[in-house]
């Protein structure tokens, strides 16, 4: 489960400028240094808006919960 308090101490946490986001694709947006792609050649900065940021953090979340989880709330016997 998704604790939203967290997404926003986690958003909270980041630095803004103008910038384009790399997921969404919007231009001239608050964007935050979120990572960089790295290879033999050359480091690609990655920049994300804070809906993109939400987003990838519950992708994140819901990656990691317990498979278990998503059958708790069904009913045990069968309803016929």
């Amino acid at each position: 489960m998704t604790d939203y308090g967290r997404i926003e101490a986690t958003l909270a946490g980041y630095d803004y400028a103008l910038g384009d986001c790399f997921r969404c694709i919007r231009t001239e947006v608050q964007v935050a240094h979120i990572g960089d792609i790295t290879s033999p050649d050359a480091v690609t900065p990655l920049f994300a808006c804070r809906w993109c940021i939400e987003a990838l953090v519950v992708m994140h979340d819901r990656a990691h919960e317990p498979l278990g989880r998503m059958y708790v709330d069904t009913p045990r016997e069968h309803p016929y």
